[in-house]
């Protein structure tokens, strides 16, 4: 069967943000900062969150306003555009500034096949998307804060399927391997499994243990932009 599709998770596949954030920052952090508010109460709080905020498209301002509700304290306009701008930290700027090499490599696949974009993320995360330059080279981008759904649930993938009309059988998956999203992607068809090592190998988010379980739920693990060019070859 001809391998006609290629999809791809985002982040710490096709972007990378760990290198414009401090180590172990955490976006409740200059929260807490603005608001005077106890760092850890937020913290577990805004952790309980995660499944709303990654399959509706909730603001996530509003979501601290949610938090603050039973203090009866209300956000000002110039509170909410700091927070805004907090939620916004890295993920903007990589969005619009990604990797050369990476933007080229999508750039060259579709002159061949259909490309798709498939990314557990909350609303606030991907705002930037029309501005990526990765926005007019694929043909169709899947976020589970839209869908509902997760990686690796089947419906995830099916869905970020549809808009490149072909079956899991003709397209290739790649991404970092959060969330098992290669396993998932094996156990629904694909034809074949990419584990992208590329940031992941030196950003210090995954350790190498973690790494090379990943590794073992794909067909292929690559460490250079060159190197999933040449597995991507191998289906393509």
């Amino acid at each position: 069967m001809a391998i006609r599709g290629v999809v791809f998770d985002l982040f710490h596949t096709l972007v990378d943000t760990e290198h414009l954030r401090p180590p172990g920052y955490h976006v409740t952090h200059p929260i807490a900062e603005l608001l005077g508010l106890d760092l850890e109460p937020l913290r577990r709080w805004w952790h309980t969150t995660s499944d709303e905020r990654e399959t509706t498209p909730v603001d996530l301002v509003d979501l601290v306003q949610r938090y603050l509700g039973p203090s009866g304290r209300t956000l000002t306009p110039v509170e909410r555009t700091r927070i805004d701008g907090y939620l916004g930290v890295a993920r903007d700027d990589v969005l619009r500034h990604p990797e050369p090499e990476m933007v080229a490599l999508v750039g060259r696949l579709v002159a061949d096949a259909r490309v798709g974009v498939l990314s557990n993320c909350y609303e606030r995360e991907v705002r930037c998307w029309p501005e990526s330059p990765f926005a007019p080279l694929v043909h169709g981008f899947v976020r589970s804060c839209d869908i509902g759904v997760m990686k690796p649930a089947a419906d995830a993938y099916r869905a970020a399927l549809d808009p490149l009309g072909i079956p899991a059988s003709e397209a290739v998956y790649v991404g970092n391997g959060a969330s098992d999203e290669l396993a998932g992607a094996a156990r629904f068809g694909f034809a074949g499994v990419i584990h992208c090592n590329v940031f992941d190998r030196s950003n210090g988010l995954v350790d190498e243990p973690e790494q090379r379980r990943r590794a073992a739920q794909s067909d292929v693990s690559v460490d250079t932009i060159v190197a999933l060019e040449g597995a991507l070859g191998t289906w393509l």
